[in-house]
């Protein structure tokens, strides 16, 4: 019989999406998935995070108030938080 296997750390999402609602939503299905999940609910509280976690996927409303998504990806190239 052989030893169990370590299971793979789960992958890391972030959601950038102004509407709560569907904030929720992605953050509870990509959770029961087995995702790490991570939500800010603006262009800039998604930039700051982004500062202290580097995600494996990035899932980015274009149409936000204050900071749309377009210019999030501005400072994200900007930054070099990408890779």
């Amino acid at each position: 019989m052989e030893p169990p296997q370590p299971e793979e750390p789960a992958a890391t999402i972030l959601v950038i999406e102004d509407e709560a609602d569907l904030g929720w939503v992605l953050r509870f299905n990509l959770e029961l998935e087995g995702y790490r999940t991570l939500v800010a609910s603006n262009g800039q509280a998604g930039l700051a995070l982004l500062e202290e976690v580097t995600p494996d996927l990035m899932l980015l409303d274009l149409m936000m108030p204050v900071m749309d998504g377009w210019a999030v990806l501005h400072e994200v190239r900007r930054r070099g938080l990408a890779s």
